[in-house]
């Protein structure tokens, strides 16, 4: 709620409010880390978009994409051989 009005973590400590501003902190360092990360997949394709969106290491979910675009490919030769 605080971050929704604008209120840094500064002001809840200031008010006492010390573990909200905790929190408050870890919710601006993750979405800063968040708009830091390059988008590796393909956010139009369902199943990619999902694996990007688990909460798992940015190498497991680059590797769980991968794992699906290979599994496509394969299907793609083996539907044309």
């Amino acid at each position: 709620m605080a971050r929704v009005v604008g209120v840094t973590p500064e002001r809840l400590a200031q008010t006492g409010r010390e573990v909200a501003a905790e929190i408050l902190r870890e919710i601006l360092r993750q979405e800063a880390e968040a708009e830091q990360e390059p988008v590796y997949a393909d956010l139009s394709n369902r199943l990619e978009r999902a694996v990007w969106e688990m909460d798992l290491s940015l190498e497991d979910r680059k590797m769980m994409v991968d794992l699906l675009r290979q599994a496509r490919a394969e299907g793609r030769q083996g539907r044309s051989a």
